[in-house]
């Protein structure tokens, strides 16, 4: 969430009308706010949203403190304020900045992303079915929005939609590690050998090696738009985790 939330430069904060000190103090004062609790962030934007001042602002800065109110709102998990917030805001190509719509599409696969991990596998087999089902069609549709972030070519986001793509796909894996084995298995140790075996090659390692994809093309974004992050480095340590041999260095102790 660091690299999204606002940084305003001296120059920026001179040159603002008086009508948007304001918001800029409320973006600036919900940024101190996040580093104790996202949800204090949250309190002080929703409230600001209330007021004339913002009302009476442009468009850009109102899109602004949605992005931010969100990003907050997804930090502490709270999907309704979140969902609310990017209610607000309707895509437009050409009055939207590249940067903006990049960040729109993210922030709604986050969104949805607090929805698949919402999403826990558990037997009996009719439930499990259903389970996969529903945490695959939500992985889909994060998706979407994750790669349409990617198509903007923002150095930040970019990076971050990949990441968080092999975060889904690492998430099935662990969601399959955490699976009990079925209970009529329990006395059997052979058919349990076997169902172990199954989840591993059917199940966990596809995951691993489709995270690790993702991460690669995070990899790649990374050099090809020189977007050294938080999220760049994350990427590079999963890497190093998952594929060692391929990925021997995970740059722990370089500072992005």
């Amino acid at each position: 969430a660091d690299d999204f939330r606002v940084q305003l430069t001296d120059d920026e904060k001179a040159s603002a009308a008086q009508v948007l000190t304001p918001i800029i103090a409320t973006l600036e004062l919900a940024s101190l706010d996040a580093t104790n609790a996202a949800e204090n962030a949250v309190t002080r934007l929703s409230d600001f949203a209330k007021t004339d001042a913002f009302g009476n602002s442009p468009a850009n800065y109102q899109r602004l403190l949605y992005f931010q109110l969100s990003q907050f709102a997804i930090d502490s998990k709270n999907t309704d304020v979140a969902q609310k917030a990017l209610s607000h805001l309707t895509p437009d190509e050409n009055a939207w900045s590249k940067s903006e719509m990049a960040r729109y599409n993210y922030l709604q696969g986050k969104l949805v992303q607090l929805d698949f991990e919402n999403v826990v596998l558990e037997f009996p087999i009719r439930t499990l079915r259903k389970r996969i089902e529903q945490k695959a069609k939500l992985r889909q549709n994060a998706e979407k929005y994750f790669q349409q972030a990617i198509t903007y070519k923002n150095a930040q986001i970019s990076t971050a939609s990949a990441y968080e793509l092999a975060q889904m796909a690492l998430n099935f894996r662990d969601s399959f590690k955490a699976l009990p084995p079925p209970k009529e298995l329990e006395n059997d140790p052979d058919a349990l050998d076997e169902y172990n075996i199954w989840i591993e090659d059917e199940l966990i390692f596809p995951a691993e090696d489709a995270a690790s994809s993702l991460l690669d093309v995070g990899r790649q974004i990374t050099v090809q738009l020189e977007s050294y992050t938080k999220q760049a480095k994350s990427t590079s340590q999963a890497l190093a985790e998952l594929k060692p041999d391929e990925y021997p260095i995970s740059h722990s102790s370089i500072d992005f």
